[in-house]
């Protein structure tokens, strides 16, 4: 598959939380992020070719209003790490607000780490 990626790849370390909002599901935690998406680290696969109301909870965040990222995502991949046993899932932001942009650039810089993420 060609890479499509806009922005470097950055692994969030956090325990932010995301969320499926419509099935108020947990998908798992936040395993990196950027202006155009994020990869969650979860228990369960998540069904690929999708469009959900995703929700990332960042505790303790100034930058994104109420502490909650909520925008439209179509989830992208889901592969499961022979490993760890976890599921990493790749979310394409929809429509982010512009406005939020630079505060993600400001969460990216601040929680990077270097996560190994399933080929």
């Amino acid at each position: 598959m060609k890479e499509q990626r806009k922005f470097e790849r950055i692994k969030a370390v956090t325990f932010a939380t995301v969320r499926d909002i419509h099935e108020n599901s947990l998908l798992g935690f936040l395993g990196d992020l950027t202006p155009d998406g994020a990869m969650s680290v979860g228990e369960k696969p998540i069904e690929v070719d999708r469009d959900i109301e995703l929700e990332i909870e960042f505790r303790g965040v100034t930058e994104i209003p109420g502490g909650r990222l909520r925008t439209p995502a179509h989830v992208t991949w889901c592969r499961l790490d022979e490993k760890s046993r976890y599921y990493f899932t790749g979310f394409e932001f929809l429509s982010l607000p512009e406005d939020l942009k630079p505060a993600i650039e400001l969460l990216v810089a601040r929680y990077r780490f270097d996560l190994n993420v399933p080929e």
